[in-house]
């Protein structure tokens, strides 16, 4: 996609939706490996994750919400809690913290 075509994660208002967390799965090193939720005003959460180097533009390809997994906030929690378990099988704090703050932020709204 290009810089005429809204995405997801810089342009979520066009979607009608807001982020709400974020996780980076790793520090980042000129590259990026992001799972983010957004919520719209109905209250239905959508969660995609995106990975590349520096040249990309995180979900450049995401330019519709059907692009996006949806369900209610506590799917998307059980997501991310699954995906840390499956990415890491061995102890990772980086990561760990990075879904702990997203569910703090995640279980606090409605």
């Amino acid at each position: 996609m290009g810089y005429m075509t809204p995405d997801m994660y810089y342009n979520p208002d066009k979607f009608g939706i807001e982020i709400v967390a974020e996780v980076e799965w790793s520090p980042p090193c000129y590259d990026f490996d992001l799972t983010v939720v957004w919520v719209d005003k109905e209250g239905t959460y959508y969660w995609a994750s995106d990975s590349g180097c520096s040249c990309p533009s995180p979900f450049e390809d995401y330019t519709q919400l059907v692009d996006a997994d949806s369900g209610t906030k506590w799917e998307a929690i059980k997501h991310l809690t699954e995906e840390l378990n499956t990415r890491f099988r061995e102890q990772n704090d980086y990561a760990a913290q990075q879904v702990a703050d997203a569910m703090q932020k995640l279980a606090g709204r409605p």
